[in-house]
């Protein structure tokens, strides 16, 4: 592990750099697992409505 000391700047030019230099699809998977984490981060109250659904099974119709 290394230490090193730099302004904000430098630090967040260097994570974005670091970032773009990932193939396009790592990149969008880093997006989802981030995401993902702010969800679990702040939840939201879940409200059940007795909404009416309509799922749509496709693989019944095969």
């Amino acid at each position: 592990m290394e230490i090193s000391f730099n302004t904000k700047e430098e630090s967040n030019n260097k994570r974005k750099t670091e970032f773009l230099s990932l193939p396009q699809e790592e990149r969008f998977l880093r997006f989802l697992l981030l995401c993902e984490q702010l969800v679990s981060l702040f939840p939201t109250k879940k409200v059940k409505k007795n909404n009416f659904v309509i799922d749509l099974c496709t693989n019944e119709l095969e």
